[in-house]
């Protein structure tokens, strides 16, 4: 398992199936597919939402593979 990541869901576009989160951290904005929150049971995806996210490989591309919501969620 990759290390966790905190970011905020800089946008996302249910219609496309896909949008990205910026790292807490800094950094370049990731990719998310709509995959990784339905892995995840997420299903009230909203813009800015607190996440944590694992990076994995997508052929050659690195997205967030795994999406986890916080311990404290939002608060």
């Amino acid at each position: 398992m990759s290390e966790r990541i905190h970011g905020i869901l800089k946008w996302f576009d249910a219609k496309k199936g896909y949008g990205f989160i910026t790292p807490s951290e800094g950094g370049q904005d990731v990719f998310v597919h709509v995959s990784a929150f339905n892995a995840a049971q997420i299903t009230d995806i909203q813009n800015k939402m607190q996440l944590e996210f694992e990076m994995v490989d997508n052929r050659g591309r690195m997205i967030a593979g795994v999406v986890h919501r916080p311990d404290n969620f939002n608060q």
